[in-house]
């Protein structure tokens, strides 16, 4: 019987307040979701993530309707008011108890949720056979729901296994043995490449091939790895992206903002060059054409702002603070900042830099879009992260989140 699975998939249990634990879980560690847990969330969500990582099995005691906090929260905090850790808890928490864990609140079996919606793909779910299901031709398979990275197939019982990323995505493709990468590297680049899973960073001088080991993690984790394209993006942050990101899913700094307002993703033939196609170094948003924001119904970005204009917003710090208050050049800002965007509303127009501060504002309001995006690009790979500001930083943060171990959110550091 495959409850609760090999050892190595590390899976929890989810029970009712007072319910009894089943027992393979009898000595694991309890985590109770209660309206404590909903008023202040991080102590929770924290303890929850540290076993998901860790693959640890606890048991999610429930004294709260779920749907509390499976309805995404819309929050219509100004972007300027948040730090760039900033974290939508409940996104996380719904991510986290429901991850890797069975559902033992309404039956004496424990129900693995991941084995049925393979089924709705085709497998066969075999809670009585070898492993969770089996694929279509016949292969035992395990659905891992923890942090996506490569087993010991000694591990699972020498069974396959297909992640639960993939499962979402609408495929059932087993995941190849462990592969080390075989780029011409040094040793300690060759160990960052391979890196299991959770996030990591990268530190080094200018010059000595960060953005290489980034690219060969990116071609490791699509070719050895097998990871879906669409399950990892790449962010090269400076407008005109290294020759050595060619072919990857990249986006620069400013890249996802326009798709992420809309919600629709770039256009497949932009009228012109744009930063959020990231198929050019030009900069469309300092011109008037056309871009594939405009083409989506978005805004058409319009010729670039002052540097007043363009710090503000960009540093994720509200005008009238001390801090530009103090500063010489930027009298009046605090009350030329929203008028400044209004206008620009008014003509349906976006500069370079509120391509971000409105993709933070998209995210914040709709908990709905900011939910689906999560889920359509999981992992992330962040070149020269010393460049980004607080306010890239924040939609990172709310674009890729830490519930997902941000698996491969990795930034570039020059030392």
């Amino acid at each position: 019987m495959p409850v609760p699975g090999p050892v190595a998939l590390g899976r929890g249990v989810v029970v009712n307040q007072g319910g009894a634990i089943p027992a393979p879980w009898i000595t694991a560690p309890v985590v109770t979701v209660d309206d404590d847990a909903l008023r202040s969330p991080a102590p929770v969500v924290g303890r929850l993530h540290e076993a998901w990582a860790a693959r640890e099995p606890v048991v999610v005691e429930l004294a709260v309707d779920p749907a509390r906090f499976r309805t995404p929260q819309h929050l219509n905090d100004e972007p300027w008011r948040l730090s760039p850790d900033f974290e939508p808890w409940f996104d996380r928490l719904h991510f986290l108890v429901w991850a890797n864990t069975y559902d033992a609140r309404s039956t004496d079996d424990p129900i693995w949720w991941w084995g049925r919606k393979a089924g709705r793909l085709g497998a066969t779910p075999t809670p009585q056979g070898a492993a969770d299901v089996e694929l279509a031709d016949g292969t035992p398979a395990w659905i891992d729901g923890g942090p996506r990275r490569p087993l010991d197939p000694a591990d699972v019982a020498g069974h396959a296994v297909v992640h639960a990323e993939s499962v979402e995505l609408g495929a059932l493709v087993a995941a190849p043995p462990p592969v080390a990468p075989t780029a011409d590297l040094a040793p300690d680049q060759l160990a960052a490449v391979g890196h299991l899973s959770g996030p990591a960073r990268v530190i080094a001088p200018a010059g000595s091939g960060k953005t290489r080991v980034l690219t060969e993690r990116l071609r490791h984790l699509l070719g050895d790895r097998a990871w879906e394209r669409r399950a990892v993006s790449s962010w090269p942050t400076t407008r005109r992206p290294s020759s050595s990101w060619s072919g990857a899913r990249r986006r620069s700094d400013h890249g996802s903002a326009p798709s992420t307002r809309s919600g629709s993703g770039c256009s497949p033939r932009p009228a012109a060059p744009c930063p959020a196609c990231s198929r050019s170094g030009s900069a469309a948003a300092s011109s008037s054409r056309s871009c594939p924001a405009g083409a989506s119904g978005g805004p058409t970005p319009t010729r670039s702002a002052p540097t007043w204009r363009r710090s503000a917003p960009s540093a994720s710090a509200w005008p009238t603070r001390p801090t530009w208050r103090s500063r010489d050049d930027v009298d009046g800002l605090a009350e030329l900042f929203r008028p400044y965007r209004d206008h620009l509303l008014q003509r349906g127009a976006v500069d370079f830099d509120d391509q971000v501060y409105g993709a933070i504002e998209a995210l914040l309001r709709d908990g709905h879009l900011r939910r689906r995006l999560q889920g359509r690009c999981r992992h992330l790979l962040v070149d020269e992260f010393q460049d980004l500001t607080p306010a890239h930083v924040l939609l990172i943060r709310l674009r890729w989140p830490s519930r997902r171990s941000t698996c491969s959110a990795w930034a570039t550091t020059t030392r």
